[in-house]
């Protein structure tokens, strides 16, 4: 549990402040929308592996942007910039998905948009987080941010799922434009950063272990799994958008108690922490296979809640303390593109089965990949 001297040397760390702040910014507009998007173009009578494959391009883009962009986002452009750069990208790519009814967008061509804001974004929020964060409490200033974000989880799918299914998509989108633009303020009210590299594709693999990359493909393809989870259940059970936005709330909900109780833990033994909630996950993906009812659904989601959160802030510690052991943006990228890897091994296969469920036992094996880390 946390103290309030706790928090407040957290608040003390100006650089993590303004990162939080435009963070949790950004997510409640993604927490709107981003569920929504893959059954919005469902909706438009695109397939399923329609959809499947606009999300393995955004990957691939993602993947080339990071190769091709990180020295500018690292030096040239500075960190805070390139995150800054990236909505105007994101709102661009929302834009033409609320179109595309219209203008008939390419999906393949938005999808470059999505990989570019991707890249922006993450790159430069990685490596300012690990170069600012402290070893000695990074995961307890990880679990902090998580919360202050997940806050936002919790109101973002339900405002997001009324306004979807009283609206439509393209109101959703001007509301979530203002909050992308609202989310640059706080990183303006402090100086860039640059760190100069020298980057080579060789450099970034040579000194990595095989067991971080087989965790952090694993960890990317946890991440793509949740997409296929969301489609599911809306598809299969629930069949309403305000509802989805409920269950996807209750995640969050107990995200924050499993991180409230549990967020220090990942500061006195992270490997630990992260090999006991991994096996945990597995059980909660085995258990997303019979899943059949709203009432289900629910209880699921809650107890999903409850043990990725003690998955997700050892995980995150880890991979920054790794990459401060060794160059902080060489691992970054090599972080970006296994977990991307993993992302697009997950939508190759759901397009391949004949029945979407059975894909949940891919999330069963994964929670026992992080055992490696």
């Amino acid at each position: 549990m946390y103290r309030l001297h706790q928090i407040l040397d957290i608040f003390r760390n100006k650089e993590l402040d303004e990162l939080y702040l435009s963070i949790s910014l950004r997510d409640l507009a993604l927490a709107m929308i981003g569920i929504f998007a893959p059954i919005y173009l469902l909706k438009l009578n695109y397939s399923f592996a329609d959809v499947m494959i606009f999300h393995i391009l955004m990957s691939v883009f993602t993947i080339f942007f990071t190769l091709l962009l990180v020295s500018k986002i690292a030096d040239g452009w500075g960190i805070k910039h390139s995150m800054i750069y990236g909505i105007p990208v994101i709102l661009v790519f929302f834009l033409m998905l609320s179109s595309i009814d219209v203008y008939n967008w390419p999906l393949w061509f938005i999808s470059i948009f999505g990989g570019l804001s991707t890249t922006l974004f993450w790159t430069g929020y990685h490596i300012h987080f690990a170069t600012f964060s402290k070893q000695k409490n990074r995961g307890e200033a990880i679990s902090f941010s998580f919360i202050f974000r997940l806050m936002f989880h919790i109101i973002g799918p339900i405002l997001g799922g009324i306004i979807m299914s009283t609206y439509g998509f393209k109101t959703l989108f001007l509301v979530v434009s203002f909050i992308f633009l609202l989310s640059i303020i706080p990183l303006l009210m402090s100086k860039d950063i640059h760190r100069p590299i020298n980057f080579s594709l060789k450099q970034v693999f040579q000194d990595q272990k095989i067991n971080d990359a087989i965790a952090i493909t694993g960890y990317g393809a946890e991440l793509a799994l949740w997409i296929v989870w969301s489609i599911f259940i809306y598809l299969y059970i629930l069949n309403d958008f305000t509802k989805l936005g409920l269950a996807t709330s209750l995640v969050a909900i107990f995200m924050v108690v499993s991180l409230f109780i549990f967020g220090r833990l990942s500061d006195i033994s992270r490997s630990k922490m992260l090999k006991i909630f991994g096996v945990l996950n597995s059980g909660v993906w085995f258990l997303k296979m019979f899943v059949t009812s709203a009432v289900h659904v629910n209880l699921v989601s809650g107890l999903y809640g409850l043990i990725s959160g003690g998955v997700a802030v050892p995980f995150t510690a880890i991979t920054y303390d790794n990459a401060n052991k060794s160059n902080i943006v060489e691992y970054n990228i090599f972080r970006e593109i296994m977990l991307h890897i993993g992302k697009i091994f997950v939508f190759l296969v759901v397009i391949f089965m004949d029945d979407i469920q059975k894909t949940f036992i891919l999330g069963s094996v994964i929670g026992l990949l992080y055992l490696l880390f």
